[in-house]
């Protein structure tokens, strides 16, 4: 079984208290919705991605757990795992009150056209790559703020080629490296133009 489960060009679902564990590759993908949240699961121990978000508006996670997501080592080989991956296109999605920890990859990935996105108060540490990594969304208008990041072997938090993206009032510490902001110069990519970061 590739997903072990899927939401597809919904409204308004509420998908909560649920255990999810042991999909072939992505434990929840979630495509096409509007006004969809997730509360309270726990979507752990997936082959590749814990939740994956793709062309989505205005869902929200909240109040779950990703964690050792990647057990059959997509991520050294083609490059995709995460404990939640969110591509392409998703607009005004929410991560809060959530943990991403252990995954053999990284914790959480937003890449290509995303906009308006929040990632705040979330608890990301021991990923194997970036605890946090926001990239090619040229649209920006992200914020990344309150979230305690440690331990990833990657940066704690990296936002490259992204637009107006503020990350804030995060706690980040023993990380291979702290919060990096940088250019890329491939498609869909921004400037990083006003991308602020506050450090506490």
């Amino acid at each position: 079984m590739r997903d072990r489960a899927n939401i597809n060009s919904s409204e308004r679902v509420v998908f909560e208290d649920c255990r999810i564990e042991w999909a072939d590759f992505t434990g929840l993908a979630i495509g096409g919705c509007k006004n969809c949240t997730i509360r309270r699961c726990d979507i752990s121990n997936n082959g590749c991605i814990g939740i994956k978000h793709g062309m989505t508006e205005d869902c929200t996670v909240e109040d779950c757990s990703m964690m050792r997501n990647d057990y059959r080592k997509f991520y050294g080989t083609w490059g995709v795992a995460a404990g939640s991956k969110n591509i392409p296109g998703n607009k005004r999605t929410t991560f809060r009150h959530c943990e991403f920890a252990y995954n053999d990859a990284l914790g959480l990935w937003f890449d290509t056209e995303n906009s308006d996105i929040r990632i705040v108060d979330n608890v990301v540490h021991h990923n194997t790559d970036c605890g946090i990594m926001f990239e090619i969304n040229k649209l920006g208008g992200a914020v990344i703020a309150g979230n305690l990041v440690y331990a990833n072997a990657g940066r704690g938090i990296y936002v490259a080629g992204s637009e107006n993206t503020y990350v804030v009032h995060n706690t980040v510490a023993d990380n291979d490296c702290g919060i990096v902001a940088m250019p890329y110069s491939g498609p869909g990519a921004g400037t990083n133009h006003e991308t602020i970061i506050t450090i506490f």
